[in-house]
């Protein structure tokens, strides 16, 4: 609870244009450390006498957020590795998967890298039952290139969501990094593996592209006009293009309050306004809105990424024993949660 509370007093001061600090200057960060393979990797898997990482994520400052819940409160924090990413990730590449004699060097393209907790809104819910015992996520996106003389053979990409469900539909006291460390190690297993099974066969049916070229497709990620303005242009997005193009084409509504949620109105050809939940989101010329479970949340700008704040509800069975038997009676569970957007796709999460 005090950490919930800190993060409000920051988000209201920074939205309020304090510049002195952001909404991630009140939260803790847990360190994440790669695991350190015991055994050699065989020599089929050394395919490379370096590998770089580039990261390319719109927040290179961490890689993930966690609210850690007991029977008592919750607390939200900040996942990052003990060096930079692509520092992290290519000391542990290095360590385990590369020879001095081998003739190819990788790069390896870090779009997304993601741990959080998993967040799904009521309809992906309504349509897979299972989520509702979601407990944790890891999302990763990733290039991998074969280099040698200054070209790179494009080999694969990865776009990943991995998802661990909860045992039973109680709460989840175990804190969840172990398992996090499990999966993106296996995923970065995955991607050494798959380099080795597809060169050869790229090496004649592909062609080599210029560092250049990778860095350039890479950087119109972020080359949009809402990437550059200096003023938002006020209107209701109706897609996460339009809000990528500072170009909202909704111009009649109105933004209603139920309690404490902003809910929008569009008009429609009588002139009547309707509550509308299908737009992506809205700026009042100063703060950009996203569209959540049907309420309008307030953004912030981290670097590239955005980030926005809103509540998450869960139907949880407790197992809270006092005298006689468990209770077993299924309640709701609504935990303050820190989301951010898909920079490709607009989604969030």
């Amino acid at each position: 609870m005090k950490h919930t509370l800190a993060f409000l007093a920051f988000l209201l001061s920074f939205l309020n244009n304090t510049p002195a600090q952001t909404p991630f200057s009140a939260l803790p960060v847990t360190r994440i450390e790669l695991p350190v393979h015991p055994q050699p990797e065989p020599s089929s898997q050394l395919i490379y006498n370096h590998i770089e990482v580039l990261d390319q994520r719109p927040d290179t400052a961490r890689i993930g957020i966690h609210t850690s819940e007991s029977l008592l409160a919750a607390k939200t924090g900040q996942l990052a590795f003990i060096s930079p990413a692509a520092a992290a990730l290519s000391d542990w590449f290095n360590l385990h998967y590369t020879r001095p004699d081998a003739a190819y060097s990788a790069l390896i393209v870090f779009r997304t890298l993601w741990l959080s907790d998993a967040n799904f809104i009521r309809e992906d819910i309504v349509k897979q039952p299972e989520l509702n015992n979601a407990q944790t996520c890891l999302r990763v996106k990733a290039e991998v290139y074969a280099g040698r003389d200054g070209q790179y053979l494009p080999l694969f990409r990865m776009d990943t969501l991995l998802i661990n469900l909860y045992p039973g539909s109680g709460y989840q006291i175990k804190a969840p990094y172990g398992d996090w460390k499990k999966q993106l190690t296996d995923l970065l297993i995955e991607m050494i593996e798959r380099s080795a099974a597809t060169i050869a066969w790229k090496e004649v049916n592909s062609s080599p592209i210029s560092r250049m070229k990778i860095d350039s497709f890479n950087h119109t990620r972020f080359n949009y006009p809402v990437d550059t303005v200096t003023a938002l242009a006020p209107g209701v997005y109706a897609s996460f293009n339009e809000f990528r193009n500072n170009a909202p084409s909704i111009r009649s509504y109105q933004i209603q309050m139920d309690g404490k949620d902003q809910l929008l109105y569009l008009q429609d050809a009588a002139g009547k306004y309707y509550y509308s939940h299908e737009s992506w989101g809205y700026s009042d010329g100063k703060t950009i809105f996203v569209m959540r479970n049907g309420k309008l949340c307030p953004a912030w700008r981290e670097r590239q990424a955005l980030y926005f704040f809103d509540t998450s509800e869960k139907l949880v069975t407790p197992f809270i024993r006092t005298q006689g038997p468990y209770n077993s009676k299924r309640t709701k569970k609504t935990k303050h949660i820190i989301y951010t957007v898909d920079m490709d796709k607009g989604g969030s999460y």
